[in-house]
């Protein structure tokens, strides 16, 4: 696993569909599902979809039951730089698992990089994943992939969206631990470097600041610290030795979402800085067809969508 996408690969691993499970709970539906099956619809039948950032498939997902509902006998690849867990996505997506195999993953491979044969899909397609790329490169090679007349699609996280108002609120949620050493106190005990003994005493101080701060936000956040807190404080020293495995693994855990929660909010400054990111698709070669704002459920935004086309040979 590379250490690069180790905390995405984990993430995957829990058999999630979408990278933001507190709006989209299965799989994206709504005005998302809408546009993409928009996108469906222009394809002919044995067409050659390619899903970029792909993680468990949700938008591979979506084109697999599109195309076997109209019978359209779609070719689907998705191709991720994390590791991918298709068997995870069958335990936790029951309704999901005959699509997945519907659906040829690449997994460990950065798109960028990914070897495929030039001109050979007819809708490059990304959700919440193109804009994590380097931008001048996934330009270059989805006007690789593309044959002429072929589109790429994608639907990009935002600056201005909800979801990153949310993304921000988690961030601060993640510094109140930091001020109050709560994460320190749990990651210290679980390697050793503290007992029993330093463990209660640390969290007796910290759980009632703690606690207030959940009283004024019901942050899930912190409701989760204190729980872990309150299973392990009244178990005698030798039980609570017991946990330090558990408390290792919810604290690596801890870490690898505060890091996808630094990938995600660090795309979304980096947007802010160059507003004018999707040009480089035009610069590699492609035409802009349409872009706007996505909305869900009427009025909630969950970023914006860009449709560019490959020119056709003359």
């Amino acid at each position: 696993m590379s250490d690069n996408y180790s905390h995405w690969s984990r993430y995957w691993a829990r058999g999630c569909l979408t990278s933001l499970p507190q709006d989209f709970s299965a799989n994206y539906d709504g005005e998302v599902a809408a546009f993409w099956r928009s996108q469906f619809e222009l394809l002919q039948p044995g067409a050659k979809l390619l899903d970029v950032c792909t993680g468990n498939g949700a938008l591979a997902l979506l084109a697999a039951a599109w195309s076997h509902e109209s019978d359209m006998r779609f070719s689907i690849t998705g191709v991720d730089a994390a590791r991918i867990d298709a068997e995870a996505v069958r335990r936790a997506h029951p309704d999901a698992a005959s699509r997945m195999d519907d659906i040829r993953f690449i997994d460990d491979t950065p798109y960028e990089h990914a070897d495929l044969p030039a001109a050979s899909f007819d809708l490059v397609m990304s959700q919440y994943g193109i804009e994590y790329c380097d931008w001048q490169a996934a330009a270059a090679q989805s006007e690789r992939l593309l044959r002429p007349g072929a589109r790429l699609a994608f639907v990009a996280h935002t600056p201005t969206s909800d979801m990153i108002e949310t993304m921000r609120r988690e961030s601060d949620e993640f510094s109140v631990l930091d001020e109050l050493r709560a994460l320190g106190v749990l990651r210290r005990f679980a390697s050793g470097e503290i007992q029993a003994g330093e463990y209660r005493s640390e969290f007796n101080r910290i759980g009632p600041e703690l606690f207030g701060r959940y009283k004024q936000s019901g942050s899930g956040l912190f409701r989760y610290v204190l729980t872990m807190a309150d299973q392990t404080l009244g178990l005698n020293d030798s039980a609570l030795q017991q946990q330090r495995p558990a408390i290792d693994a919810a604290v690596r855990e801890l870490s690898a979402a505060r890091q996808r929660l630094l990938d995600m909010l660090g795309v979304n400054e980096r947007i802010s800085r160059h507003p004018d990111w999707t040009g480089a698709f035009e610069d590699a070669g492609l035409t802009g067809v349409e872009s706007g704002e996505l909305h869900y459920r009427g009025s909630h935004r969950v970023g914006t969508f860009h449709v560019f086309e490959k020119p056709r040979r003359t």
